[in-house]
């Protein structure tokens, strides 16, 4: 399925004001849409499962995804809930890891879906090559950016600065982590959601209206509810 041209300057849009990184621009992002496939998904439909080896990349077009991951005792604890605009997937692509979560559309939802070959194509494409290699970088920096963000938070606390006599080999000190049951598994599935780029913000997105004609409407596109 592809969208019309009007639904996917639209999208296009939305991604731009989620990633309006140096060198983004409109055209090239419409291009990238264009290259994918637009794929409806249901209420509760398994999009990607953890573990498995991936075989596209997403784009999250409209409707929302339920992001959970595998905690020690087996059970799939809830991680996030990924809004229009979010880039995900990716990693799998980028390196051929397994995917690091499930997702799972919260009632009806589009998808521009992008397979291996797609990725491989684009990524030397002399006329959208730049931005989508900045749009899969930009993704990644906000993931370590975000991630180092995260972790410093949960050890800020534990990190005291502790005063010692001065000698002409030791100035200062700090002391060790020590007790580190105040960390819980839950903060650590968090950062990992953080880390594996599950929740990354895309502040800004629902500033953008999306138009939908009748012409869309016959072609089966379906707008959020």
């Amino acid at each position: 399925m592809r969208g019309s041209p009007r639904q996917v300057q639209n999208w296009a849009r939305k991604l731009l004001a989620g990633h309006d990184f140096p060198g983004a621009s409109l055209k090239c992002f419409v291009g990238i849409i264009g290259e994918c496939e637009i794929r409806p998904y249901g209420p509760n439909e398994v999009i990607l499962t953890e573990d498995e080896v991936g075989e596209e990349m997403f784009i999250l077009l409209e409707g929302s995804v339920s992001v959970f991951k595998r905690n020690s005792k087996g059970k799939d604890q809830h991680l996030v809930d990924m809004t229009k605009s979010t880039v995900f997937g990716h990693m799998s692509l980028a390196d051929r890891s397994a995917r690091s979560a499930t997702c799972i559309a919260i009632g009806d939802v589009t998808l521009a879906c992008m397979p291996q070959d797609t990725y491989n194509s684009l990524m030397t494409s002399p006329t959208m090559g730049t931005t989508f290699r900045r749009l899969m970088l930009a993704t990644l920096t906000r993931q370590l950016v975000m991630g180092s963000t995260k972790l410093a938070e949960l050890l800020e606390p534990k990190a005291k600065p502790k005063s010692v006599p001065t000698t002409s080999k030791q100035i200062s000190a700090t002391e060790p982590l020590g007790d580190m049951d105040d960390i819980t598994q839950e903060d650590i599935l968090d950062l990992a959601g953080v880390t594996m780029g599950w929740k990354l913000s895309t502040k800004g997105v629902d500033d953008v209206q999306l138009i939908v004609t009748e012409d869309d409407l016959r072609r089966g596109f379906k707008p959020e509810r």
